[in-house]
């Protein structure tokens, strides 16, 4: 089953797909539903090398996304591929704390976060959001490519639930980076 949303503005394309066999005990319980996929994308007025910086900057992100209370890198130095930190954020009135890592660094071209939900808050999961940096005329377009994955049929039915609420917490991350973005132009 495939479904797609596209929300009033156009910009959302949420996109499930389910796998027919649920009863097929070769196959890991985590493994049986396959992986919730969506996409957004966003123009900026603003060359992708400070677009992607402003993304990549990962210690601001308390400063402007928000939701977030607390960040505390786990590696040091500049960002790259490895990279790891933990985010805790207030989520349903509820402070959860999640594990991030850098799975891909292109500058200016890309960035790939996974989230593993293993070793946070949630005990499952798994998130990634894979952000791409494309030069247009007048400035950026943003594409972040996100999927959710790990979870069993009982998970997937609440992931439904919670998959509202997720969208309109990754629609006020995109509006305050963009205030950001524009107010340190």
């Amino acid at each position: 089953m495939i479904a797609r949303v596209v929300d009033r503005n156009g910009r959302w394309t949420w996109t499930k797909t389910v796998t027919l066999d649920f009863a097929d005990e070769r196959i890991p319980a985590h493994m049986r539903v396959m992986p919730m996929k969506y996409q957004l994308t966003e123009r900026f007025a603003h060359p992708p090398e400070r677009v992607f910086e402003l993304v990549a900057n990962v210690e601001s992100h308390p400063e402007w996304m928000p939701n977030v209370k607390r960040l505390e890198m786990l590696t040091d130095g500049e960002l790259r591929v490895g990279s790891s930190w933990r985010s805790t954020r207030s989520f349903f009135g509820r402070e959860g704390t999640e594990y991030f890592e850098v799975a891909a660094f292109d500058p200016p071209k890309r960035l790939l976060l996974r989230v593993d939900g293993q070793k946070g808050t949630s005990g499952r999961g798994e998130f990634r959001f894979d952000y791409h940096f494309e030069q247009k005329p007048g400035g950026t377009l943003l594409t972040l490519d996100g999927e959710i994955a790990g979870f069993d049929t009982l998970g997937k039915m609440a992931q439904r639930v919670f998959l509202t609420a997720f969208k309109v917490a990754v629609r006020r991350d995109h509006s305050a980076f963009r205030r950001h973005l524009d107010q340190r132009a």
